[in-house]
């Protein structure tokens, strides 16, 4: 069975720095994924562990998907 995205997301937090950074390269390179230039592609991988780091740390705090979307409809829903 597929494991989710959060579950992974968990694992990778648990990740040092150079590991998430080598994960973040794959996940990059896979057919959807790939930036313009190698700027942007190094800029977003500096922000993503940048972003990792402070949840790891408890600076920021994740919302769950279905919060998220549940509140994006309120939001498209209203007149």
């Amino acid at each position: 069975m597929a494991r989710s995205a959060d579950d992974v997301f968990r694992d990778a937090l648990a990740l040092d720095d150079e590991e998430r950074e080598r994960l973040m390269r794959m996940l990059n390179a896979t057919p959807h994924g790939g930036f313009a230039t190698p700027e942007l592609e190094q800029y977003w991988v500096e922000e993503s562990a940048r972003r990792m780091d402070e949840l790891a740390r408890g600076d920021v705090k994740s919302i769950p998907l279905e919060e998220v979307l549940r509140d994006a409809r309120a939001r498209l829903s209203r007149p």
